[in-house]
């Protein structure tokens, strides 16, 4: 019962700061923390970095189809 305990503490310990972490990212980039997976977050920075816009309107629409209001 005891290794039990301590496992389950171990895994919440390390899984933790990677929680903290995605939600840092999230905040630096400008969304609300836990609406996007750590590696969308990754993909969104790089997106914003290279100005790529289809690919920033894709993952903030969720993964649907990109649409802009200025083309309908």
């Amino acid at each position: 019962m005891k290794t039990l305990a301590l496992s389950t503490a171990l895994v919440a310990a390390l899984a933790a700061p990677a929680a903290f972490a995605s939600d840092s990212l999230a905040r630096s980039i400008g969304v609300e923390p836990g609406a996007y997976t750590t590696a969308e977050l990754i993909q969104l920075r790089q997106a914003m970095e290279e100005n790529n816009q289809p690919i920033v309107h894709f993952i903030l629409n969720g993964g649907s189809n990109p649409t802009d209001a200025s083309v309908a």
